[in-house]
């Protein structure tokens, strides 16, 4: 505690268990809009306590992001994208470039890679949907600058 490492059983409890929970580990988990403390108490010496400020937000939006917000990748580099939504989205890959000039690589229902062959003043689009919300990301195919 206070940036100590300690010997002894840990207890933690909460101000609010409708805004934040926490387990017997530690692990909490967020419920609800609203702030709560996570006290952390030492078993055998109940007066040395520690508590954490948890202010819990909104939630966000239903929007499509791609994350990082690179646009422009430089010839023989590769960038990984993640998709940020609140729900399931499905990945379509258009380009007027022939297909030699970038590689697609889809890692995971959320994440994929792209790397740029050959420089190219057409964009690759990457077009998200969920089913409610469509939307479309260029990615330049740039040089070595």
């Amino acid at each position: 505690m206070n940036g100590n490492v300690v010997g002894e059983e840990l207890i933690f409890t909460t101000t609010d268990s409708t805004v934040v929970s926490v387990e017997n580990d530690g692990t909490y988990t967020m419920n609800s809009v609203g702030t709560a403390e996570i006290l952390i108490q030492m078993k055998n010496k109940p007066s040395c306590i520690k508590s954490v400020n948890m202010i819990v937000g909104e939630e966000i939006s239903d929007d499509i992001e791609l994350v990082p917000d690179v646009r422009n990748i430089k010839l023989n580099c590769s960038v990984r994208y993640n998709i940020a939504s609140n729900n399931d989205v499905s990945v379509f890959v258009k380009s007027d470039n022939p297909s030699y000039y970038y590689k697609y690589k889809l890692i995971d229902s959320k994440t994929f890679e792209i790397k740029n062959m050959k420089q190219s003043k057409y964009p690759v689009v990457i077009t998200c949907t969920d089913g409610n919300i469509t939307k479309e990301f260029e990615i330049m195919l740039g040089g070595l600058l």
